[in-house]
Order: structure tokens, then C-alpha cells, then sequence
């Protein structure tokens, strides 16, 4: 800094090195050059409240007292030249305080500085640049607080204006206001070991104050005139003009920080209790009283209640939603942004429950009506976008749907969208809408290990455990840099919307691609009509899908009733001529003149044929689409076939209706259905029944003699049909089983999709008749083996009983005693090369 000249003047009762002392009695004359116009009393600051390096310079002062409000008193200092001045003013009475006076340019009239006050104790100084015209500088001090309210001086110290010698260098570009970091600047070119008072008027000094006796924050250089200066950002763009003065008083500096707009804000609702503060790491502080001004950057239009939730589960950002803001009005929070796409995540949570929330950004609803249950947390995510400036989140209460009054918010996030993270799904590809199976999906991801995500779909249903059970949805942990999450397959077909996000917004994913994951239409659905029994297991055969008279939204199920009908309560024991115990255990029926309606969801020009299981008692026709057919043993259990069955009305479905003739009043059972496209064909139904059922005891079949005459009839279906390569591998997987078969049946033939397991199985001593093994002829009254296995790998091959020509065909569903079948499927001597072989059969 360049020396003092010879115009600096030092004011004070008690004479510092470096100061000249000033008597109370001092009178301007201008051969003193300097003085008070008016006479001023003398006050005492003592010395003993005060530990400060300048006791000396703070321990007294002159008093001023206006006689009338507004009243004032001049000092006037003579100048070596016209020009600019620093002026640095000292105040404060350690008895009573100042209420409040401010210092004027006795030659303009303009204010130089308002509003000074001290507490009890407390000190102060300011410090200003004016222009003095001539060499006469008038320095009024009025009070502002009323009559006779004082005035108390310390110092005075007036230096050429061109000391501006300290400071620290500033960025070029600006800084992100984003109210949390720290900067750390160094002073320089300050006073060596001095007390050096920082101020600004944007953003939070954080340093601690180096003496408590003078007010503000005050730094103390080292032996090279530096020291730290640190400053919290504002929340708010500006520019902030960092202001140092000597608590001397000879020498000022300044600083110059620019602060623009960031993009990233996270926000805590807060609501102390007492002292206790508690906001999330990272989050800017938001009491119920901040109201929005330019500078703070961010704030409510409408003030809300503060409310604590007692009740908080630890969990992510705890810290976050023990606490928040509510009321009954509609509030709104007010952000200023750099115009942009942003994804904004807000937290929800109180201990009641609240219904009928709803958020709007600038004008439009982003977050419709949607539930918050007590002590659950409800994270929510929508992007926005800026262009204005400014987003204003408007969250209310539906009133139509109050119950709770309140609407309540605890934290917000806003980052823009080029910021967040993702998840790399792996893909699944098309699978069935089978409402029986289920998928894993795994996405790899940056995510830190142990972090909770938030999965969702459209389609089907999650299965995995809640890993957070505080927050609402489906959470699961990333492992080894993977999220994976298990996914049931509906019976709706489509390509699920599936999203991840990690519950502090950080990273999401939203995801809607046939390529990733399909659900399609099966090419066969099974399903059995089902009744639920309270406390009892749903008797559902494997590989069917379990429907219930209640199931009445095939648009949103994929299948189901279109009207209400009756129920068939389980059936107790063996049911006769069946070979699924579970489909035929329960069922729907109807009577009277009423028609039903069952409706499988189906793809366009696409061709089916259904198969029916029922029972009934009278007339009954069953149509798909059109398709038509009697049933033909109406007192018994039987099946129907329908072929080549389309969408002929465009619905999307196959309409599956049940009518009584008209006129008609009887009583039919439904057990359940199944569909296939036709080009693949129906499963075979899978049962082969004996004509009687009272046999006296025979010897039980072994597995090798069943093995060895399979062999027999695999050879005749190579010899007589054209298989295709899936039917030898059918011929060649399945399974031959014996075992004890009730309710008459002589063997029957099932598969399992889900696990590609065929298998056919016999009853082992055919009901106390006995299986015959001859080669020439069958033994009297017993059933030929052979006949009963062509008759399942018949099944096994994708034959059905509707494909037998004539009753004699072996693909008939009754196998008479002492009788050999030899047409399959109308194909005569269908054993006749494989028996002239010489093949033992005995």
C-alpha cells in the first residue's frame, strides 16, 4: 500500500502508537485541522470488558446526544488536497449498545452509511470512500432511534482512497450457488499478524472469529499478510462483493465472487426442535419460513407448517424424512434453475395417512393423485422441463378425496437429466403371458453396493422380498454391481414399462422394448375352473391356470367370465373315467335358460381350437366364435372339441360360450378348457378308459416287460407315420411309469410345458383283470397292453381321441376287455409289419 499522507487523521480519548489523541472539548478551528463543530460528551468504554489487541483504541469514546430526534453532530478534518478519501469509522458503547444512527457527507448530504447499531459489549467500524470537492471533509452523525438516544465514537481514521490493498483472487468463471460447498480463498497483501474483518453481502463467511470483542467475523493474518477466507455459496445467483477492513482502520481491500445458477439442488424440509437441526448430508437447510427472494434463489410463495415425525424407520436418507413441511392450501416452492431437462425426486412421508395428493410443475400435474400411507415413505420421480428460469412446484390436497386435511412434503432433489446414471438391463427377450411363469431381470449398474433400488412394471408381478419395507414399492439391494428382481408373468401380453431407480435419484432407467422383454400370447393356455374353499388349497391341476367365478376382467387379465355364474363346491373321491383328479375336483355351472360367456385373449388372424371339460345334464351347446358343437354324453364327464375357432368379431378374444337350446331349462358343469393355435395343434388329452373296473386279482406288470413292448409299438409309428423331429423326441424322453391307477382308467398320458417332462403311466395289474402280452392274440379278460401303449405315445406324438376313426381306432377313449385294436388313426394293420417280424411279445 503507498504511505499515509500527511491528510490522514486518527481520532481517539486514549492515544494509541500511530493515533492522535482527540479531547472531548476539541472544537473544529481551522488552524488545528481538526474537530467537532458543536460541543460532544466524553464516555468510557472499560477497558476490562475488552481483551482485544486494540484495548486502547476501543476503551473510551466521545458521546453524542442529539437534543432532538434526527439531531445530529459534525466532525470536520482538513485535507492536504481535494480527492478521494477511506474513512473507517469506529462505534459502540460497552454499557447500553447504539440503537441505530448513520453518517452523512456534510458537504452532499449523502449517506455514507445507515442503520449502525451495537448490542451490549458490542463494537463495530465501517468503512466508506467519499469524494471531498475541497480540502474540508464533514462527517455528520445523526441519530436515527429518537431524542437524546447516544452516539458513541471510538475512532476515526481517514486515509487516501486509493488503499485498497488487500484481497484474494476470485474465479474467472462463476461458481454454482448451490448452497453447500465450501470455498477456501487466501487473502494476500493484508497487514502482517493483524485482525482483519471480513464481510459480504452474498453467501456465509464460516470462518471462526478470531476476537469475539468486535463484531462480525474478524481473521487474523500471519507473518506474510495472509489467512484463509472461507464462504459457503449462496443459494441464490448474485455477486458477491467479500469486503476486508484493518479493525485499525488504515487499510480496506475488496473481493469480487460471481455465483450463477447451478443445476443440481437438493433440498431438506427441515423442522427443528429446539436447537436440534437435522438435515440430510448434502441437502440445503429449508425452514417453513423461508420465503423466496432473488437472492436466497429458493423459497415457499405461501408459508406451510413445519411438522417432525417421530416414527422413521432407519433407512436411506432417514435424515431426510424425520421431518418436513404441510399445510391445507395449497403451497408452493419456487426454484430458480438454468433453463433445461431436469429429473426432480421428491420424499413423502408423516405419521398419518394422507389421500388424494397431488404435485404440479410450472402449471402442469406431474404427480397425480396418488396415496401416502402412515409411517410409509413415498419417493416420487418426473422429469421437467425449464424455460422460464424458474420451476414452481404447487403440491395440494384433493379436496374432493380429503379425509387427512394435509398434504406434506419432506425433500426434494433436482439434477439435470444429462447427470443421472443408468442400469444396462440384459435381455430377456419374448416370453409367455401364462400367468403361471416367472422371469428373473438383471441389469448391471455403477450403483454402489448395498444401495436400494425401486423396481416397477406394468406387466406381471414382482415377486421379490421388500428390501425396505419403510418405503413404498418393491426395493432390492445391488449385489456385486447388479440389480435383479423376479418378475411373474400375467396373463396380459405386451411389452412391460419396467423401471429402476435408485431411491436417492441419482440413477433411472426406464425401459419399454419387445427386445428386452415381451410378454406374447401362448400358442397353448390351460385352464381350470377353480373353486376357493377358506382354509383349503385351490384344487388346481398342474400346468392350468387356476380361474375363479370372480375372475370377470379378461381386459385386464387376459381371460375370465364375462357374467356371474355358479360354482361346483370339490368333489370328494376318485371321479370316474377322468384321468386329472384336481381339474375334475370343482368346476362353475349354470342351469336354466342363461348362456355365459368365457374370453381368452387371442392374436389376429389367428386360427385355434379349444377343448372343453365338462359335465352335463340336458342340452348344451358350446361354441368358439361361431364354431359349435352338441355335447353328446350329457350325463357324464366328457370333452368337446372345437376346430379352427378365429376373432371373428375383432374384439381381440375368443369368445368360449356355453348355451342352453332355446327353451331348454337345464344344468351343465364346466371344469375347465383348454386353447391352442391350430397350426400346433391341442395336447392330447390324456386318458385311456377301461370298460370295466371289477377285476379279481392278476399278476401287476413289470418295468421291463413295459419297456421292451414300448419298443415294439415306437417301431410301428416309424414304420406307418411321417414324424416330424419334435415327435421322435417326444418317442425318445418319455417316461414309462407303473402304478395303482383308480376310477377306471387303464393308463393316461401328461406333460408338463413349464419343464418339457412327458410321461406315460399304466396301471399296474389293470384293476385285478390283468394286462395280456401275447403277440397273436389277446388273452379273455384281460386288456391288451399294447394296445393301451400305442394308444398314450399316441398322445405322447400330439394324436387325440377326436383324431380316432371309428370306435374301433386305438385313439379311442374306451379300451374294451380281451380286445386288440389295430387302426391308428384310421391307418389299418396299424401293428402288422412289426408283429411279422417275429417279435416276441410273451
Amino acid at each position: 500500500s503507498s504511505p499515509k499522507s500527511s491528510s490522514d487523521k486518527q481520532l481517539s480519548v486514549r492515544w494509541p502508537c500511530g493515533w492522535t489523541g482527540v479531547g472531548s472539548g476539541a472544537l473544529y478551528a481551522h488552524g488545528n485541522g481538526y474537530g467537532w463543530q458543536t460541543p460532544i460528551l466524553k464516555g468510557r468504554n472499560d477497558v476490562d470488558f475488552y481483551s482485544s489487541q486494540y484495548a486502547d483504541l476501543i476503551g473510551d469514546s466521545h458521546i453524542l446526544a442529539p437534543e432532538d430526534e434526527g439531531g445530529s453532530h459534525t466532525f470536520t478534518a482538513d485535507l492536504a488536497e481535494p480527492g478521494f478519501v477511506l474513512v473507517t469509522v469506529g462505534y459502540g458503547y460497552a454499557e447500553y449498545g447504539l440503537r441505530g444512527f448513520q453518517i452523512e457527507d456534510g458537504d452532499s448530504g449523502q449517506v455514507l452509511a445507515s442503520g449502525l447499531t451495537t448490542q451490549t459489549l458490542g463494537l463495530d467500524h465501517v468503512s466508506f470512500i467519499l469524494q471531498v470537492p475541497d480540502t474540508t471533509l464533514d462527517l455528520v452523525f445523526r441519530s436515527l432511534s429518537g431524542r437524546y438516544q447516544t452516539i458513541a465514537l471510538t475512532s476515526i481514521d481517514i486515509a487516501p482512497g486509493n488503499l485498497f490493498s488487500m484481497g484474494f483472487a476470485a474465479p474467472s468463471t462463476p461458481l454454482d450457488a448451490d448452497g453447500t460447498t465450501v470455498d477456501t480463498f487466501t487473502l494476500a497483501s493484508a497487514p502482517e499478524n493483524a485482525l482483519i474483518t471480513v464481510e459480504t453481502d452474498l453467501g456465509t463467511l464460516i470462518n471462526s472469529d478470531a476476537d469475539p470483542d468486535i463484531e462480525g467475523i474478524q481473521v487474523l493474518t500471519d507473518g506474510n499478510g495472509e489467512a484463509a477466507i472461507m464462504l459457503q455459496r449462496p443459494t441464490g445467483a448474485g455477486q458477491a462483493v467479500v469486503l476486508f477492513s484493518s479493525a485499525a482502520g488504515q487499510e480496506i481491500g475488496c473481493s469480487v465472487v460471481e455465483y450463477g445458477l447451478t443445476e443440481t439442488r437438493f433440498f431438506d424440509f427441515d423442522s427443528p426442535v429446539g436447537d436440534n437441526l437435522v438435515t440430510e448430508t448434502g441437502y440445503t437447510a429449508v425452514m417453513h419460513t423461508d420465503m423466496y427472494s432473488s437472492s436466497r434463489g429458493h423459497g415457499w410463495l405461501n408459508s406451510p407448517f413445519a411438522h417432525r415425525n417421530s416414527r422413521i424407520t432407519p433407512s436411506a436418507l432417514s435424515s431426510l424424512n424425520v421431518d418436513g413441511h404441510m399445510h391445507w392450501e395449497t403451497g408452493t416452492f419456487r426454484v430458480d434453475l438454468p433453463n433445461g431437462t431436469y429429473e426432480v425426486h421428491a420424499w413423502f412421508h408423516d405419521g398419518g395417512d394422507h389421500y388424494g395428493l397431488q404435485v404440479s410443475a410450472n402449471g402442469s400435474i406431474v404427480l397425480p393423485s396418488f396415496t401416502l400411507a402412515s409411517n410409509e415413505i413415498v419417493e416420487a420421480t418426473f422429469d421437467v422441463t425449464i424455460s422460464g428460469g424458474r420451476l414452481e412446484l404447487a403440491i395440494e390436497q384433493l379436496r374432493e378425496r380429503r379425509t387427512d386435511p394435509y398434504w406434506t412434503i419432506n425433500g426434494l432433489e433436482i439434477r439435470p437429466t444429462t447427470t443421472v446414471g443408468s442400469f444396462t438391463p440384459t435381455n430377456v427377450g419374448a416370453v409367455d403371458a401364462d400367468n403361471s411363469s416367472s422371469t428373473t431381470v438383471t441389469a448391471a449398474t455403477a450403483v454402489p453396493d448395498g444401495t436400494f433400488v425401486t423396481v416397477t412394471s406394468s406387466l406381471g408381478t414382482l415377486t421379490s422380498a421388500d428390501a425396505a419395507s419403510d418405503i413404498a414399492g418393491i426395493q432390492v439391494v445391488v449385489s456385486g454391481g447388479q440389480v435383479q428382481f423376479g418378475l411373474a408373468h400375467g396373463a396380459q401380453s405386451g411389452t412391460p414399462t419396467i423401471e429402476w431407480r435408485s431411491v436417492d435419484g441419482g440413477y433411472r432407467t426406464t425401459v419399454t422394448d419387445a427386445a428386452f422383454l415381451d410378454f406374447v400370447i401362448p400358442v397353448t393356455r390351460r385352464f381350470d375352473f377353480d373353486v376357493k374353499i377358506s382354509g383349503s388349497p385351490l384344487a388346481t391341476q398342474a400346468g392350468f391356470t387356476s380361474v375363479q367365478t370372480a375372475d370377470r376382467t379378461p381386459d385386464v387379465d387376459g381371460f375370465g367370465w364375462t357374467s356371474w355364474l355358479g360354482s361346483i363346491y370339490p368333489i370328494t373321491g376318485d371321479v370316474p373315467g377322468v384321468v386329472s383328479d384336481d381339474l375334475f375336483r370343482d368346476g362353475v355351472n349354470s342351469a336354466g335358460t342363461f348362456d355365459r360367456t368365457f374370453q381368452v385373449v387371442a392374436k389376429a388372424g389367428t386360427d385355434y381350437d379349444v377343448r372343453v371339460y365338462l359335465r352335463a345334464s340336458g342340452s348344451l351347446e358350446v361354441s368358439a366364435e361361431g364354431v359349435g358343437t352338441q355335447a353328446i354324453d350329457p350325463d357324464g364327464y366328457t370333452s368337446l372339441v372345437l376346430f379352427n375357432a378365429s376373432d371373428v368379431d375383432m374384439d381381440g378374444f375368443i369368445d368360449i360360450s356355453f348355451d342352453n337350446s332355446p327353451g331348454v331349462h337345464s344344468r351343465w358343469f364346466a371344469h375347465g378348457l383348454e386353447i391352442a393355435e391350430s397350426a400346433t395343434g391341442l395336447p392330447a388329452i390324456s386318458s385311456l378308459r377301461a370298460s370295466e373296473t371289477n377285476g379279481t386279482g392278476a399278476a401287476a406288470i413289470t418295468a421291463n416287460d413295459l419297456e421292451s413292448l414300448a419298443a415294439i409299438v415306437m417301431t410301428a409309428f416309424e414304420q406307418h407315420l411321417s414324424l416330424t423331429t419334435q415327435q421322435r423326441d417326444a418317442l425318445e424322453t418319455v417316461q414309462l411309469t407303473i402304478r395303482d391307477l383308480s376310477g377306471g382308467r387303464l393308463g393316461y398320458f401328461s406333460s408338463r410345458p413349464e419343464t418339457g417332462l412327458l410321461r406315460i403311466v399304466l396301471d399296474d395289474d389293470r384293476a385285478g383283470y390283468g394286462w395280456s402280452s401275447s403277440s397273436n392274440s389277446v388273452e379273455d379278460g384281460r386288456y391288451d397292453i399294447l394296445t393301451a401303449l400305442a394308444h398314450e405315445l399316441g398322445h405322447a406324438v400330439g394324436y387325440s381321441h377326436e383324431q380316432a376313426v371309428g370306435s374301433d381306432d386305438i385313439l379311442s377313449e374306451i379300451l374294451p376287455l380281451g380286445t386288440r385294436r389295430t387302426s391308428f388313426a384310421g391307418i389299418d394293420d396299424f401293428f402288422a409289419d412289426t408283429l411279422s417280424a417275429g417279435t416276441a411279445m410273451e
